[in-house]
């Protein structure tokens, strides 16, 4: 089939697309929505073999993050810190990497264990399967979910995989899809998931937390940035780790990748 390449189309909503299709053809033109009310962006990516036979479509919603109109999507950031502390080495890492994003750059940091969640119910298989709209809490972090453009999971290893918290924040992701009008898959798509994590032993120990995130970008048509992993148990230990801080100072310079299995 020959050498396959990715392209990048931006277009507003009711627009035709407005990239031109081209070997590593990454950004594509961005053009305003027309003073469309709802101000919405799209974002459609397609891997074309040489032959020029489409291989594959990731399709998602860009625009909801930030106002476009100068060619540059608003990138907001939403670290999500899953210690069951303030502090650790994990939150200390995100920190230092996070010294290193473009200054326009939109940042918010939630502690997950000051937004509470309840424990989820898979009521999946109960009458028409439909779960009511979050509220509280649940709401707090869907919307901030929803406005981010990449989300960082800033998860210590604690046996062998996310954090407690963590776990149960993705668990509700389970709910919103089925949450009536949230679209809440779809408009997932096209965002980018990033991961640090702390742990006290060999790197690949983290091999199953780095798989659940990874594996969750792929499922929802996410894009995956990365995982930077430091080394540290007491407070501040991660600071004596040269090679965590090194790449921390470039970690959002990587360029994220289309999840593929």
């Amino acid at each position: 089939m020959g050498r396959t390449v990715r392209v990048l189309w931006l277009m507003g909503r009711g627009q035709g697309a407005l990239g031109e299709r081209g070997p590593e053809n990454r950004t594509g033109r961005t053009a305003r929505t027309s003073g469309r009310p709802d101000g919405i962006t799209w974002r459609v990516e397609a891997l074309w073999h040489s032959d020029r036979s489409v291989k594959r479509w990731d399709v998602g919603v860009m625009g909801e993050a930030g106002a476009l109109g100068d060619g540059v999507e608003r990138r907001r950031f939403l670290f999500l810190l899953g210690s069951a502390r303030t502090g650790g080495n994990t939150e200390e890492l995100a920190r230092r990497a996070a010294v290193g994003l473009p200054a326009d750059a939109e940042q918010e940091w939630v502690r997950l264990s000051e937004v509470p969640l309840p424990m989820f119910e898979d009521i999946r298989h109960v009458g028409n399967g439909s779960y009511p709209l979050p509220d509280g809490n649940a709401r707090r972090l869907l919307d901030a979910t929803l406005s981010a453009t990449d989300l960082v999971i800033a998860s210590p290893l604690y046996w062998y995989s996310v954090s407690t918290s963590t776990k149960l924040y993705l668990d509700h992701w389970s709910g919103w899809f089925h949450a009536p009008g949230l679209d809440f898959r779809r408009r997932m798509a096209g965002k980018t998931m990033w991961a640090v994590t702390a742990l006290s032993s060999e790197r690949s120990k983290a091999d199953p937390l780095i798989g659940t995130l990874r594996n969750t970008a792929e499922f929802m048509g996410m894009r995956w940035g990365g995982a930077l992993l430091g080394n540290g148990s007491a407070p501040g230990q991660v600071l004596t780790d040269g090679e965590a801080l090194a790449e921390s100072e470039r970690f959002f310079a990587g360029q994220p990748a289309v999840v593929r299995a």
